[in-house]
């Protein structure tokens, strides 16, 4: 069973990345800083939640590879999140180095490629040819969402496959109440 996920939502600029992660946490949210993952709350349960370290704005927008962000000391010791929530702007050449990134350090995969984006005038076809990459690998799951339509029902499919994931792996917290 691997023990590392990545949540990737894939899309052209103003495809509706960062909208996806401001459902899911419920308010805006900007990039983690190395070592200071955040609490993901799964609202269902509002009780339920999991460490998830965020990459909002693609690292082929920043000029940075993944490593770069999620290491940015270079640490030689340096240990992987267990979640990562990323961003990959689909035109640039950086999202099959992303995505390699992770398969390579033994990430289960799990992306949305929003296409057509919300600012997308129609659907277009994987010219980067990352959907080979990922098919190739026997923990990827590849959906297509319509960037256009309500969020809701994307951002619930993430919020579910987390707290399955997550569950398996005994990583789901509960909120203690100090009421009893």
């Amino acid at each position: 069973m691997t023990e590392r996920l990545l949540v990737g939502v894939v899309g052209h600029s103003n495809a509706g990345k960062s909208s996806t992660w401001k459902d899911l946490f419920g308010a805006n949210v900007q990039t983690s800083h190395y070592g200071n993952e955040r609490r993901l709350y799964l609202p269902k349960k509002k009780q339920e939640w999991v460490n998830v370290f965020l990459i909002n704005g693609s690292p082929g927008e920043r000029g940075k590879d993944v490593k770069e962000i999620l290491n940015p000391q270079g640490l030689i010791n340096f240990e992987n999140p267990r979640i990562v929530l990323c961003s990959m702007q689909y035109p640039e050449d950086a999202v099959g180095k992303t995505i390699q990134y992770f398969i390579e350090h033994n990430y289960d995969l799990f992306i949305q490629w929003l296409n057509p984006g919300y600012k997308d005038a129609k659907e277009y076809d994987d010219y980067r040819g990352f959907i080979p990459l990922l098919l190739k690998e026997n923990n990827s799951l590849l959906g297509i969402r319509n960037g256009q339509l309500d969020r809701t029902s994307r951002v619930n499919e993430i919020e579910d496959f987390i707290r399955g994931w997550a569950s398996a792996r005994g990583l789901l917290n509960i909120e203690q109440s100090i009421y009893v």
